[in-house]
């Protein structure tokens, strides 16, 4: 056996601690994403329409995990706007 598994010698993944940011246009999918993620014991920090909208939440409140819709309405600046610049 590879140390660490199985024998308490690993912390333990603790979901609630790791918080995501859903980034969906639709809503109905968002609340659907979201219903699925804290039944499976996620933190959803919230939900953003664009990718502008993900970087504003995401600056007020750090997240671990962004899963972001790569079809927003917006077409490709909502999402290539949500991406560092170079």
């Amino acid at each position: 056996m590879r140390p660490g598994l199985n024998t308490g010698e690993h912390k333990a993944f603790d979901r609630r601690s790791r918080t995501i940011l859903i980034v969906e246009d639709d809503p109905v999918l968002a609340l659907d994403l979201m219903s699925l993620l804290e039944s499976h014991g996620y933190a959803v920090a919230g939900v953003a329409e664009s990718g502008e909208d993900a970087l504003i939440q995401i600056h007020v409140h750090p997240v671990d995990v962004v899963l972001m819709d790569v079809n927003l309405s917006g077409g490709a600046a909502s999402w290539t706007g949500s991406r560092p610049p170079p």
